[in-house]
């Protein structure tokens, strides 16, 4: 049994880079060669490839270094943050050790010099 199919097939027409003859391809092949820069050849033989302009590999790289740039000062941003909840966090405890608290045990002294040299020694370390 014979069957008979009709199909509709869209092509692009293409000048060869290196011999100037003209050649068309099917579209969609067209397409996938451009996205992917995957290589076609003419007729003659002869290897095409398309290849991103030089706009377009600078759009790419600067949208890359935007990125690049938008994640370092995050980055700094909470570096800050965790400096400044520590420098807050050693200020206070400096303050309660000022006022005669120790820092280990939690209790007040008077001679809290004293206490820390003998009761507390590997502090100070």
């Amino acid at each position: 049994m014979a069957r008979t199919y009709t199909e509709t097939v869209t092509l692009q027409e293409v000048e060869c880079c290196a011999c100037g003859v003209t050649f068309a391809f099917p579209q969609r092949l067209h397409k996938e060669c451009m996205s992917t820069g995957k290589a076609f050849f003419c007729p003659n033989g002869h290897s095409q490839v398309y290849q991103e302009s030089e706009e377009t590999r600078l759009r790419k790289q600067l949208k890359e270094e935007q990125e690049r740039y938008r994640q370092v000062e995050l980055q700094l941003t909470s570096t800050k943050d965790q400096l400044l909840a520590t420098k807050r966090e050693l200020q206070q405890h400096k303050k309660r050790v000022a006022n005669g608290v120790c820092p280990c045990c939690h209790r007040s002294f008077t001679q809290l010099q004293r206490h820390m040299k003998t009761r507390h020694p590997e502090y100070a370390n």
